[in-house]
């Protein structure tokens, strides 16, 4: 009789008891329970339901408070019970909780309790079911306040592996979420259980790339991720923290996380195009801003004859290149160039456009100057071929009375003085920078010719007439009149000396 009592008296809960026999707010029907977990292994229950049984877990020590009422203080049921699969607490299932102002059971269902502790004043309890809790006790008397349940699991100490020291996101581009996979292992003797995974904003666990699940053991030796997420909004560095939480020892590990929000890098400085022989040399400068992440190259695009009328990327290069040749490029032709910093993110925008036009390279033809003659005029033109015209030309080392017209190139005067001068020739284009060349000449002034006398005079260089005696005249005479007159006025002599002769024969 007392055990159908008792019986009617713990089913009242979840049957159609007065609303006396439940705490304020209670449901008529047991519902899956609002625990309070203080460590991962103990509960505290205070409200009916029931409890998960967590699936590794070998045994469960019950205390159970009844309710303290006017008629006075509630009793106190304690006992340890064994979970496994030939026991009836099962790993992987659950209990039953039941709290009344009759008395506090813990059972199978709300109408098989194990255990019980009554409430201030009741007039009797279940005994301990020994099959369950073969140490079961109550101890009537000692309880006070409401009706409540403290349920401490054991659950083997399992341990989870080496984890990653960091996981670095790297730069991120603002804005936007990515990824990252961390791993997880189960390195003890017993199966490693996580009871929590955690990850602090703007970071979070992405559970259905997740394969690690909660409460659910993991053998040892077995692995599992979590797939851990990151939303960047602005850019900066970015810190976060992942936590662990289970059956291994110290209970909780924490993985520091990191990124850094970058965007795309400012566009490089103005360039510079020098043309050259069918080529053009570009320099340029980084850009200020690199995006908050390291540059890792330099695109140059270039646009350039009807071949290429539109920008066309001809190259990538390192982000330490600073300077780039451009080669096979058509004399006469002009090429537009521009170039866009590139980094994790993505290119730069571009910098502003330069222009060169390739050509022949510089140089000077003149490969000698023509003799001159001290006192008689000069005029030699220097000639320029390739580079970029008009020329500008300047001398160094000219002979006195000698000038160089520095627009066309023209060489002329009166030298004054014999002898021979090394001349440094120099002649730039109007390219910009302007090409150079130079070539090293000699110009060699010769004495000008001694002027016969006039009217036969008898001085030194007057000519004499030929004489049979082998004097001025004869052979003597011709070799000093071919020295003074050259080969015509020597034929005119020689006449004048055999007429002369005729006369007097």
């Amino acid at each position: 009789m007392l055990l159908a009592a008792a019986l009617v008296a713990l089913s009242a809960p979840a049957a159609a008891a007065p609303a006396a026999h439940r705490a304020a707010g209670e449901p008529a029907h047991p519902a899956r329970l609002t625990a309070t977990v203080t460590t991962q292994h103990e509960v505290t229950v205070t409200q009916s339901g029931t409890v998960p049984i967590p699936a590794d877990a070998t045994s469960v020590s019950v205390t159970l408070y009844g309710a303290a009422t006017v008629a006075g203080p509630g009793a106190t049921a304690t006992g340890t019970a064994r979970i496994a699969a030939d026991t009836p607490i099962k790993p992987g299932g659950s209990v039953t909780v039941m709290l009344d102002q009759i008395s506090t059971s813990f059972g199978g269902t709300a109408l098989t309790p194990w255990l019980s502790a009554p409430a201030g004043g009741s007039p009797g309890s279940f005994p301990a079911d020994r099959n369950v809790f073969p140490d079961g006790n109550v101890v009537m008397g000692g309880g006070s306040g409401a009706p409540r349940a403290v349920l401490v699991f054991s659950v083997p100490a399992g341990d989870i592996g080496d984890l990653p020291t960091g996981v670095d996101f790297g730069s991120t581009p603002v804005p936007s979420t990515v990824n990252r996979n961390v791993p997880v292992s189960s390195s003890g003797a017993a199966p490693l259980t996580l009871t929590s995974m955690t990850a602090s904003p703007p970071f979070a666990v992405e559970n259905t790339q997740t394969s690690c699940r909660l409460n659910t053991p993991l053998q040892p030796g077995t692995k599992c991720s979590v797939n851990v997420t990151l939303t960047v909004g602005q850019r900066g560095p970015v810190t976060g923290t992942l936590t662990f939480a289970g059956n291994f020892p110290g209970g909780t590990r924490s993985v520091p996380l990191t990124a850094a929000g970058v965007t795309i890098p400012g566009a490089p400085s103005a360039p510079t195009a020098t043309a050259g022989d069918g080529e053009a040399v570009l320099s340029w400068m980084p850009p200020a801003d690199n995006g908050g992440s390291d540059l890792t190259g330099f695109q140059i695009y270039r646009t350039g004859g009807t071949a290429q009328p539109t920008p066309m990327l001809i190259t990538t290069v390192t982000a330490a290149t600073l300077v780039y040749t451009d080669t096979g490029l058509t004399q006469g032709t002009a090429y537009t160039y521009v170039v866009r910093a590139v980094n994790a993110v993505g290119t730069s925008p571009e910098s502003p456009a330069v222009t060169a036009t390739p050509s022949a390279g510089l140089k000077i033809a003149s490969g000698a100057l023509p003799q001159g003659t001290a006192g008689q005029p000069y005029s030699m033109k220097i000639q320029a071929l390739g580079g970029t015209e008009p020329y500008r030309f300047s001398a160094d080392g000219l002979p006195p009375g000698i000038l160089l017209d520095p627009l066309t190139g023209e060489m002329s005067g009166t030298p004054t003085d014999a002898g021979s001068t090394s001349v440094t020739i120099t002649v730039n284009d109007s390219a910009l920078p302007a090409a150079e060349a130079k070539v090293q000449l000699t110009l060699t002034v010769q004495s000008a010719a001694p002027a016969a006398p006039a009217g036969g005079g008898t001085g030194p260089q007057a000519a004499r007439a030929p004489s049979s005696d082998g004097g001025s005249g004869g052979i003597g005479g011709a070799v000093w009149l071919w020295a003074l007159l050259g080969v015509a006025g020597l034929a005119a002599a020689i006449v004048a000396v055999r007429r002369l002769r005729r006369k007097r024969a």
